[in-house]
C-alpha cells in the first residue's frame, strides 16, 4: 500500500527545511541536528513515504551495522523515543502502525536491514503520577502484533512564566531559586561562537566532578568534549542553549558553579546534559540554572522540554510522566527475542528508577 524511497544526503537540507514547518517537528528533524550527527561519524537515514501519488510524510532515523544492521534513532544517547514518522497532516494511530509494519518489511527485503526500532511521540500518553507500563493502553499499538515496550520520560510543556512558576515545588525548587539569588548567583547565556570552546572546557570539568561522585572514571563517550563541542557548534545559535551559573564562593571569588546544554525546537526540546561542582551545591545553582533555562527556552519559542529519564528530583520542576511505546521489528524471530530481553531488562530498571 505504501511506497518508500531513500532521500540522498545532498537533499537533506531541502527536506529539513520542509520538515521544520510540520507541527510534529522536533530538534532531531532539523538540518543542524543531522549535521551534528554526521560530524560525529553517524549516518542519518531519511525516507519519503507515499501512498499512491500522495506524500504521507517522512521517516527520519539512522543506520548502523554493528553489532547488527539496524535502523534506529537519529540521536546518539538520547534514546530511540526521538524517532518516528513526521507527517504534514494528522493520520490515525492505526495507519501509523501499518506504515511501520510495511516499512520494516521493505527494509528487510530491499535494504538488507535486520532490525527496525521505532518510537513515535504521536502515541504518547501523559500521566501526572507514576504508572506501571501495564497501565499504558493504545489499541493501535497493543493490538499491532509486534513487540513493544514503554519508554518513560519526565517532560515539561514550555508555557507562560507565571504558569511554569506556579507548578514548581515550593520547598525543593522555589526556595532554592530564591536562595541562590540571595547568595548573588546569576546566569550567563553563551551568545558568541568564540565562547563555545571555553564553555565546553568548563562544562566537561563539571561533568568530571559528577561522575567522580558516582564512582566512575570519566564521562561517557556521548559526553566527551568532542561530542559537546560538535553539538554546540553545529546547533549554534538557533537550536542550542548553553547556560552557566556564576557566583561568589566563600573567598568572594567569582566562579562558574554549574552549566548545561539544551537542544531546542518548537516541537520538542531536550535537556541534553547538565552538571555542577559538589562544593557549591549548598548555594542551589542547579535549580536557578534550570529555571532560567526554562524562561530562555520560552523566549526562543521552544516546545515540550524532555528532561530524559525518570529520576525523582526532576519532578520538582513541575514535570509530568510521558510514556511512549517503542516497537521492535526483527527479520527473524530469534533476533527479536534476544533484543527484547535486553530491552525488557533496561525498561524494568527504568521503572524502578534505577536509571
Amino acid at each position: 500500500m505504501y511506497r518508500f524511497a531513500r532521500i540522498t544526503p545532498s537533499s537533506y537540507a531541502a527536506i529539513c527545511q520542509e520538515l521544520v514547518q510540520y507541527d510534529e517537528s522536533t530538534v532531531f528533524h532539523s538540518e543542524e541536528w543531522l549535521k551534528y550527527y554526521q560530524r560525529i561519524g553517524k549516518r542519518p537515514y531519511i525516507l519519503s513515504v507515499h501512498k499512491g501519488d500522495e506524500l504521507v510524510g517522512y521517516f527520519v532515523g539512522a543506520v548502523r551495522y554493528f553489532p547488527l544492521p539496524c535502523v534506529s534513532a537519529p540521536a546518539a544517547s538520547t534514546g530511540t523515543y526521538t524517532q518516528g514518522l513526521i507527517c504534514p497532516n494528522h493520520i490515525a494511530d492505526e495507519e501509523r502502525v501499518t506504515i511501520y509494519k510495511e516499512l520494516a518489511q521493505w527494509l528487510f527485503s530491499k535494504q538488507h536491514i535486520w532490525l527496525l526500532v521505532v518510537s513515535d511521540w504521536q502515541f504518547t500518553k501523559v500521566y501526572k503520577e507514576w504508572h506501571d507500563e501495564e497501565e499504558f493502553y493504545n489499541e493501535a499499538v497493543v493490538n499491532s502484533g509486534v513487540y513493544w515496550v514503554i519508554r518513560a520520560s519526565l517532560c515539561l510543556p514550555i508555557q507562560d512564566e507565571q504558569v511554569m512558576w506556579s507548578k514548581l515545588s515550593y520547598k525543593s525548587c522555589k526556595y532554592c531559586i530564591n536562595k541562590a539569588r540571595k547568595h548573588g548567583l546569576y546566569v550567563k547565556v553563551i551568545t558568541e561562537r568564540s565562547e563555545i570552546a571555553d564553555f565546553v572546557e568548563q562544562h566537561y570539568s563539571h561533568l568530571c566532578d559528577v561522575v567522580r561522585r558516582k564512582g566512575m572514571r570519566k564521562p561517557t563517550k556521548a559526553q566527551s568534549k568532542q561530542r559537546m563541542k560538535a553539538i554546540c557548534e553545529t546547533l549554534f545559535p538557533n537550536r542550542v542553549l548553553m547556560i552557566q551559573v556564576w557566583g561568589p564562593n566563600a573567598e568572594n571569588k567569582e566562579v562558574c558553579m554549574s552549566s548545561a546544554i539544551f537542544a531546542h525546537d518548537k516541537g520538542q526540546s531536550i535537556y541534553w546534559t547538565g552538571a555542577s561542582y559538589e562544593q557549591y551545591m549548598r548555594y542551589s545553582p542547579n535549580e536557578l540554572m534550570v529555571w532560567e533555562a526554562m524562561c530562555q527556552l520560552r523566549k526562543r519559542g521552544a516546545g515540550i522540554l524532555n528532561f530524559g529519564g525518570c529520576a525523582s528530583y526532576k519532578l520538582k520542576f513541575g514535570t509530568e510522566y510521558y510514556y511512549v511505546p517503542t516497537m521492535t521489528f526483527a527479520r527473524w524471530t530469534f533476533m527479536q527475542r534476544w533484543r527484547a530481553n535486553l530491552r525488557l531488562l533496561y525498561e524494568k530498571l527504568r521503572s524502578k528508577r534505577i536509571i
